[in-house]
């Protein structure tokens, strides 16, 4: 077309004495109507490019109307009120940050308890959010009801979030590892023994480090039916597909690997009750087995630790801490307690990382509230356990324990979980006495905590901290104002969710 030409032209540019494209009939008259000798290249250039692209748009065939979408179904749920809407705006304005995430994620969880739906205006920016962060996409496809599954339909990036089924074997064939991997964890989750199948299929093509990590994602669904293929990649010769092995095989109570791990211990930890040492006394192994490297265990000390004792943390921290309180029929904490000071640190350590593996209750209560060798407590056992059983433990721990201030950060830091009133109040307390006996200087630590409070203290506490920590009349408070202020500007946010919802 002609227009084209004209744009080359002035893109090659006037000045080269460029010759103008020629046009035809009608156009060619109005174009030399309008260019009279006396004007500049340059004007020509303009007036034959005004009126060619006025002529083409003549010239053009009306577009096809398409046919309008079928209206959008009516909503099964009402829409929350407005200022519950203007709430969940606030959150979708916010940075993506693990904060945004909890709080929409009590958002969603709230509207869904009070049965009320996303307010329309707000469903594409949601949708947004889901179709790029999935853990909460079934939420949001809930809270938007019927017009969110409307507005996918016609968007195929919102499509994303409704969880269509996947070409897994297409992925598996031609995506990144990392694509692959995430579906992996994706297929385990509907469909463990085909993942399983997919892995199989190119073991002998895919590097070490691709094995390993394919391994790794059998931990999503792991049962007892994926202990065959687990065994066999014990025979794998690299180190790092042994250790993913070994530590999903460790996690299987009743598996082949558990059992031969458990006869190993068993000439470690002699129980012997009323002995002067304690009741359970340690024995070091005296050789390296051949046979336990299959097992993963490292024939080579991490720094810091004895040859030997590292063989027998290695083997102890595979066996279920419940084994030896069975097998010797008594209480953890009396198990706990009843370690011989000689190698205690070792074998504690094995038992914690065992309770990690296979959590249970009573042991990681005793291992928590019984700490051994001078080592402070592990509250990250806490994080695998029931929301009941952890809150328990960490009511006992501040009524026997009084933690410092810095195993109350510890416990902050390493635990995942939210407190209950009495617990936060019980924190709450901890944090007072540390404000007034600091001096007037930026506190790091004390502006972490808060922090990490906001998102994990119930928010039917926000009145009761905000009125107490704005009227303390103290120099901690002045120097971390702008920490307090974001810490009960989360809290209120929160507070205001559920209150909004529950009116």
């Amino acid at each position: 077309m002609i227009v084209d030409e004209l744009v080359k032209t002035a893109l090659i540019g006037t000045a080269r004495g460029t010759a103008m494209p020629e046009a035809t009939g009608p156009l060619a008259e109005a174009i030399t109507s309008v260019n009279t000798t006396a004007a500049t290249p340059e004007a020509k250039l303009l007036s034959a490019v005004a009126i060619a692209a006025r002529y083409e748009s003549c010239g053009r065939s009306p577009a096809a109307v398409e046919a309008l979408p079928p209206s959008a179904p009516p909503d099964a749920l009402p829409a929350c009120s407005r200022r519950v809407g203007e709430l969940l705006d606030r959150i979708l304005a916010m940075t993506n940050t693990p904060a945004k995430q909890q709080l929409l994620d009590e958002w969603l969880t709230a509207a869904a308890t009070a049965k009320q739906r996303v307010p329309h205006a707000l469903l594409p920016s949601l949708l947004d959010y889901a179709a790029s962060y999935r853990p909460l996409r079934d939420k949001i496809v809930a809270a938007g009801d019927a017009r969110a599954g409307w507005l996918m339909a016609m968007n195929p990036r919102w499509q994303v979030a409704v969880g269509e089924s996947e070409d897994f074997a297409a992925i598996w064939g031609t995506g990144s590892k990392e694509q692959r991997i995430s579906a992996l964890r994706r297929l385990r989750a509907v469909d463990p023994a085909r993942a399983i199948d997919l892995i199989k299929g190119t073991w002998k093509e895919d590097g070490a480090d691709e094995r390993a990590a394919f391994v790794e994602t059998l931990a999503v669904g792991l049962t007892a039916a994926d202990e065959l293929f687990l065994e066999s990649t014990l025979d794998d010769k690299s180190k790092q597909v042994r250790a993913a092995t070994t530590e999903l095989l460790s996690r299987l109570p009743t598996s082949a690997f558990v059992q031969r791990m458990a006869e190993r211990g068993a000439a470690i930890l002699t129980f012997a009750k009323g002995s002067k040492t304690g009741n359970i006394d340690v024995n070091l192994p005296a050789a390296f087995d051949p046979a336990w490297q299959r097992d993963g265990v490292n024939e080579k000390a991490v720094q810091g630790t004895g040859m030997k004792q590292w063989w027998a943390q290695q083997i102890l921290s595979a066996v279920p801490p419940t084994h030896w309180s069975s097998l010797w029929k008594e209480e953890p904490s009396a198990c706990v307690i009843g370690l011989s000071k000689d190698f205690a640190g070792v074998v504690t350590a094995a038992w914690t990382d065992a309770a990690k593996r296979n959590p249970d209750a009573a042991w990681i209560r005793a291992l928590v509230l019984h700490p051994v060798a001078k080592r402070s407590p592990q509250f990250d056992l806490l994080n695998a356990l029931a929301p009941t059983d952890r809150q328990m433990i960490v009511a006992e721990y501040f009524s026997t324990a009084q933690p410092s201030i810095e195993l109350t950060s510890q416990l902050l830091q390493q635990s995942q979980f939210s407190f209950d009133v009495a617990n936060a109040k019980a924190i709450a307390g901890q944090i007072d006495r540390h404000a007034a006996s600091v001096n007037n200087n930026y506190d790091y630590r004390l502006a972490w905590i808060l922090e990490s409070i906001a998102l994990r203290f119930p928010p039917a506490l926000y009145p009761e901290l905000s009125s107490r920590w704005t009227a303390a009349n103290q120099p901690a408070w002045e120097t971390n104002r702008k920490a307090l202020d974001a810490c009960l500007q989360t809290l209120q946010l929160r507070h205001d969710i559920q209150a909004e919802f529950a009116s």
